[in-house]
């Protein structure tokens, strides 16, 4: 199923309204259709294991952008601890067993992402600055 993209971005704000999250921008108008299964998949995921890392560190910001500008890109950011390495690296290749769960979600995420052309990817990993994106890939010519 496909919707507006500005319409899926206030539904994924009002679900996580009481949760200490920052969303940036705060409206959009409209915007391109997107899968919402796979938005709501990736932004589940990436956001609930953000607020698991605040059960540990309460003073933990996340912060989810969604960018429309040149390709679509939601990014999904914490001022937490660096991902391990050994589990970055495998971190969409196969389930990779954390203190939450089997870390299945992302796995699926990323497969899900390049059925309908998309990227899931760490886009910093140091701590104080760990971020994913989940981005729309170019057209092939």
């Amino acid at each position: 199923q496909f919707v507006p993209a500005g319409k899926w971005w206030a539904g994924l704000q009002s679900r996580y309204a009481l949760a200490g999250v920052s969303f940036f921008p705060p409206r959009i108008e409209g915007g391109p259709m997107i899968p919402a299964t796979l938005f709501n998949s990736a932004a589940e995921n990436l956001i609930e294991n953000a607020l698991a890392k605040k059960q540990e560190t309460p003073a933990l910001q996340v912060r989810v952008e969604f960018d429309l500008d040149e390709r679509i890109r939601l990014k999904v950011s914490d001022d937490g601890r660096e991902i391990p390495p050994e589990v970055a690296q495998n971190l969409f290749r196969a389930p990779v067993a954390s203190r939450v769960g089997l870390g299945i979600g992302l796995y699926q995420a990323a497969r899900h992402a390049e059925f309908y052309g998309y990227e899931l990817k760490v886009s910093a990993n140091e701590t104080g600055r760990v971020g994913f994106e989940l981005g729309q890939l170019p057209e092939e010519e």
